[in-house]
């Protein structure tokens, strides 16, 4: 069985919004995983919604994942890390597009979108046959990483 599959399986979503949420959360903890595999959590660390989530339980859905930098750098290249994230997805058998967001006003957050439609692979993901037919032809679903290039202040 797809390791895909399994992960639906054995979280047995109840309809369209559970399934595609439950797509959403694979997909962002792939995500964090193929960073992990990297340098990204020397510089960085994931906070919010998504990571309450994950880590704590949170009973609540949130799409972006955030994370900061540990020191202030307007150097730092969340790019530089995508290709990771690419080819961790590949070895679920998951073709991906991530677009980085290029701001029109310079900010201290850098943004990259990771693209999909699970059900005609026009935008950017293919995935296996058994999820193409568990969602619907048009949609669409999307994972948002922002990263601070300056972290918190301390109180």
């Amino acid at each position: 069985m797809n390791q895909i599959q399994a992960y639906l399986e054995a979280r047995n979503p109840d309809g369209k919004n559970e399934t595609i949420n439950t797509l959403k959360e694979m997909l962002q903890e792939i995500m964090l995983f193929s960073l992990s595999q990297t340098d990204f959590f020397d510089h960085a660390v994931f906070y919010g919604g998504t990571a309450l989530r994950i880590f704590h339980g949170l009973d609540r859905f949130s799409e972006d994942m955030d994370f900061s930098l540990r020191e202030k750098s307007l150097s730092f290249d969340l790019e530089r890390y995508m290709d990771a994230v690419r080819i961790t997805l590949l070895s679920f058998g998951l073709e991906a597009d991530i677009a980085m967001k290029k701001k029109r006003k310079l900010s201290p957050i850098q943004s990259a979108f990771l693209k999909s439609n699970t059900a005609t692979h026009l935008v950017q993901i293919s995935a296996p046959t058994g999820i193409i037919q568990a969602t619907p032809s048009n949609e669409l679903i999307k994972i948002k990483l922002e990263n601070r290039h300056r972290p918190p202040t301390r109180s």
